[in-house]
């Protein structure tokens, strides 16, 4: 259940993604090509910026992209990475405008369909509260999953929790 990897760089969707919580505006753009203090001074501007009261270590940081870019490329060989993908469903019945709106993290298109991966800043060490906590997001996933399906084609086949600060992966089935 330990994780690790990721990629896909554009100093671009550094800027796109400054509304989201500090792990995430360095997870989204880190391909790990840039040089190692290259890296760590971006994660270092990144949590300066941070309101939330919330510290990480600029090493510990680039070490959560590392081992996220290592998993996902361990797990999923040749993998195509895309990460921070909006999207739009509606819900219910028709008529009824209900929608829901979100970002999918990272998703990844294998041979034989999609994974699904939700970064979370939950940092319990215990394996048995993570458990627990990864189970609240099964109805998100789930509906991200329906809309990456919705679009035909390769269906979403995994679904994962990546809880980066506390080193740990977790699968989720519906």
């Amino acid at each position: 259940m330990t994780h690790a990897g990721w990629t896909s760089c554009a100093t671009q969707r550094e800027a796109r993604s400054c509304r989201l919580p500090t792990c995430h505006r360095f997870l989204a753009p880190d391909c790990g090509e840039e040089a190692p203090a290259v890296r760590q001074e971006r994660a270092c501007r990144l949590l300066d910026a941070c309101a939330s009261g919330a510290r990480l270590d600029p090493i510990t940081l680039v070490g959560v992209g590392d081992a996220l870019r290592a998993f996902v490329e361990s797990r999923w060989p040749g993998a195509i990475r895309h990460p921070e993908i909006p999207i739009r469903l509606a819900l219910g019945a028709p008529g009824l405008d209900q929608r829901l709106s979100g970002t999918i993290d990272l998703l990844l298109e294998t041979h034989d369909g999609y994974v699904l991966i939700d970064h979370k800043a939950f940092g319990s060490p215990t394996e048995a509260a993570i458990r627990e906590h990864a189970e609240q997001y099964l109805a998100q996933l789930a509906a991200y999953g329906s809309a990456v399906n919705a679009l035909g084609g390769n269906p979403v086949r995994e679904f994962w929790l990546h809880f980066g600060v506390a080193g740990v992966s977790v699968a989720l089935t519906r």
